[in-house]
């Protein structure tokens, strides 16, 4: 079976194939195959003769070497196809035509994919390490205190209730990761990619997220305290309720940012951007807003200051601020 996976891999032509042109619309696993120097193929994929097998589901990954000598396509969900060049072969690349796959040929590749594409789920499993690729793992209730993931991909990876304190995430891709409840108390999250992900009451604690991509996060109720934040991207983030007591914010950009009722008690948004952010009940006492960019008055006097705070030019503080001994106790 290997000498067969090697040869569906040696006999790859792309001698003319226009064709293969066409399969950018398929969204392929990088690393199985990419095409050489000046083909026109902008995804990976196997040309085998006259037939093309694309990869979409890692797990399929070992059994469509195999396959790719007959003509086989592998999808996700498991779907097997018989392609040619003249399109003859319904597929998603736009072709049309009847399927020609009879059901013996269905059963043998999920049958291959069963039995030799188990390694592949050994990723998970890689020790922490920088650069490793956990995407879409789970990793819940683990100590991991100091361990060292710079550049790493976690995209997708579930972190719940772990301990990360310490960890170095520098310049790692968190994107839609679950990290809820997450110890990252004093972490490296420093140009981290955390978008559309969800950190609800993790603890970030002196956390260093300097130029981090925090947009369209969650962070409800999350501790900030003394976390460093300057020049991140909070674009659309939520973080109500979040606890940002001593945060340096400074040019962070907040645009479209949810932060009703959140402590921004003693924190630093010098050059932040707070255009349309919603500071409901937020409590600014003692903040330094003298340089924020579009601040407007109306989010002002919706907000808890006190006689420290430091308001931009051309706002002054409201004769009544609406909160009675900060956020929580107004009228």
């Amino acid at each position: 079976m290997l000498i067969l996976a090697i040869w569906g891999l040696s006999v790859v032509d792309w001698a003319g194939s226009s064709w293969a042109n066409k399969v950018a619309s398929h969204h392929l696993l990088a690393g199985f195959w990419h095409p050489p120097a000046g083909a026109r193929m902008p995804g990976d994929g196997l040309l085998v003769g006259n037939k093309v097998v694309l990869i979409r589901d890692k797990l399929l990954l070992p059994a469509a070497a195999v396959m790719a000598t007959l003509g086989i396509e592998l999808g996700f969900p498991m779907e097997i196809r018989q392609c040619s060049r003249r399109g003859d072969g319904k597929s998603t690349m736009g072709f049309s035509g009847q399927t020609r796959c009879p059901v013996l040929i269905k059963l043998v590749a999920l049958l291959l994919s069963c039995v030799i594409a188990s390694p592949s789920l050994a990723d998970c499993n890689d020790r922490p390490g920088p650069g490793v690729d956990w995407s879409g793992c789970l990793k819940l209730n683990r100590q991991m205190a100091n361990d060292d993931f710079r550049g790493a991909n976690l995209v997708g990876s579930n972190f719940t209730k772990s301990n990360l304190s310490g960890t170095d995430f520098t310049g790692a891709n968190l994107s839609n990761a679950i990290l809820v409840r997450t110890k990252l108390s004093g972490a490296n999250l420093s140009r981290a990619d955390l978008s559309k992900a969800m950190l609800d009451r993790a603890d970030l604690r002196g956390a260093d997220l300097s130029s981090a991509h925090l947009s369209k996060a969650e962070f409800h109720r999350v501790d900030f305290t003394n976390a460093k934040l300057t020049g991140s991207l909070l674009e659309g983030a939520e973080l109500g309720r979040a606890i940002l007591v001593g945060a340096d914010l400074s040019g962070a950009n907040l645009q479209n940012a949810y932060l009703a009722r959140a402590n921004l008690s003693n924190a630093l948004l010098k050059g932040a951007n707070l255009r349309n952010t919603d500071l409901y009940l937020a409590d600014l006492q003692g903040a330094d807003l003298s340089l924020a960019n579009g601040m407007t008055q109306d989010q002002l006097s919706k907000s808890c200051g006190d006689a420290k705070t430091k308001l931009p030019a051309g706002l002054i503080a409201p004769e009544s601020w609406p909160c009675i001994n900060g956020p929580g106790n107004e009228p």
